[in-house]
C-alpha cells in the first residue's frame, strides 16, 4: 500500500513540475499581450492626444493586467525622484524590479530601447519608438502564444512520463 502511495505521489510530483512549466508558457504569453497593450495606448496617448507622460504611467498602472500594472507602478514610484534621476534611468530600474515580466533577453532589450527614447523627444520623434516597440511586441507576443500552444501539452506529458520513469527504476 505505501509503495502504491509512494508511485501515486512520484508520479503526481513530476506532472505537476511540468504543469508549472506549461502555467509559466501562458503567464509569458500574457505578459507580452499586456505589455503590448499598454505601448498601444501609450503611442495613442503620446503622438495623438498629448497626455502628459506621469499621467500616462498612472492610468497605465491601474489599467493594465499583472504584471504590467507593477511595472507602471514602478515608473510612478520612480518619477518621484525625476528630478534626482534620467527618466531612462528609472524605466531600466523598473524593468529590473519587476522579473514577472517573465521576458527573455530580446523582449527586455526591446523593452529597454522603448525606455531609452521615451521622452527624450517631442510627439512626432517618439513615434517612430512607439511604432517599432509595437511590431516587436506584437512579433513576441505571437512567438510567446505559438511556443505555449506548441510545448505546453508536451512539457505535461514529459513530466508525467518522467514521473512513471522514477517509479518503475524505484520498483
Amino acid at each position: 500500500m505505501i509503495k502504491i502511495i509512494g508511485a501515486i505521489l512520484v508520479t503526481a510530483g513530476a506532472t505537476a513540475a511540468g504543469v508549472s512549466g506549461a502555467v509559466r508558457m501562458a503567464a509569458r504569453g500574457r505578459s507580452l499581450r499586456a505589455l503590448l497593450a499598454a505601448v498601444i495606448i501609450l503611442e495613442d496617448e503620446i503622438c495623438t492626444r498629448m497626455t502628459p507622460t506621469p499621467d500616462i504611467f498612472d492610468m497605465l498602472a491601474g489599467e493594465t493586467p499583472e504584471p504590467a500594472s507593477s511595472f507602471f507602478a514602478n515608473i510612478c514610484a520612480g518619477l518621484r525622484h525625476l528630478d534626482e534621476h534620467r527618466f531612462n534611468d528609472i524605466w531600466r530600474e523598473a524593468v529590473e524590479v519587476t522579473p514577472a515580466l517573465r521576458l527573455n533577453a530580446r523582449e527586455r532589450q526591446a523593452l529597454l530601447e522603448l525606455g531609452y527614447s521615451l521622452g527624450r523627444y517631442d510627439a512626432e520623434a517618439q513615434r517612430p519608438a512607439l511604432s517599432l516597440a509595437r511590431r516587436r511586441f506584437e512579433k513576441f507576443a505571437a512567438d510567446a502564444e505559438e511556443e505555449r500552444r506548441r510545448s505546453a501539452k508536451t512539457s505535461v506529458m514529459c513530466g508525467f512520463a518522467a514521473g512513471i520513469l522514477a517509479v518503475i527504476m524505484f520498483i
